[in-house]
This record gives C-alpha cells, structure tokens and sequence, in this order.
C-alpha cells in the first residue's frame, strides 16, 4: 500500500475533525430540543402557569447555552492540542510564513532589477 502524499492527510483529518465537530453540534442540538420537551411534558403534568413555564425556559436555555459554549471552547481545545501533536501548522503560522515568503520574493525581485541596470550588455 502506497503512502498518501502530506496534503491528502491533512485534508482527511480536517475532514474527520469537521464530521466529529459537526456531530457533537447535532448531539447537544438534540439534547437541547429533548430537555424542552421533557419540560413541556412536565408543566402540563404539574399543571405550571405559563409565566412559570417561561421562566423555566429562559433559565433551561441559558443553562444548555452555557454548556455549549463551555464545550465548544474544550473540543477547539482538543482539536487543537490534537493538531499540535500532528505537527500541522496553524492558519497564523501559514500566514506568517506566506507573508515572509512575499516579502522574500519581493527583496528578490528588486535585486534582480537591480542586478539587471547594474549590468546593461548582460541577459
């Protein structure tokens, strides 16, 4: 079996980092919509007045968007340890590097130029 070129590896990777992202969003989306209905089921078997249910609410959604946002914050976390250990760069490191290669690249060409008025019967 034939390794894969580098660029084919990442790009699986960030594949399968996506797909695993994606799916923990439909989890806690799905568990999100369960806890409502869980409450609606509740209220009508308490018999809870609609304020209340309201409120209930409001806290029950602040509370999951909380969570959230607190597991969001330790997937990117993982994710990105997880690619430290991979050895992929990051989106800063790319872009530091391409903006020093265009910095080189533009050194080069003027010293070409230059090279090139400093010698006129040359080609």
């Amino acid at each position: 079996m034939e390794p894969q070129p580098r660029g084919t590896d990442r790009k699986s990777s960030q594949d399968l980092f996506r797909d695993l992202w994606s799916q923990a969003l439909l989890t806690v989306g799905a568990a999100e919509d369960e806890a409502r209905r869980l409450l609606d089921r509740l209220a009508e078997a308490v018999e809870i007045q609609p304020e209340e249910l309201q409120r209930y609410r409001r806290e029950l959604t602040e509370r999951l968007r909380s969570q959230r946002k607190e597991l969001e914050k330790s997937v990117e976390e993982g994710i990105r340890k997880a690619l430290g250990r991979l050895k992929i760069p990051s989106r800063e490191e790319v872009d530091s590097l391409a903006s020093k290669v265009d910095s080189l690249a533009s050194r080069l060409d003027r010293l070409v130029e230059r090279r090139k008025k400093s010698t006129p019967g040359e080609k």
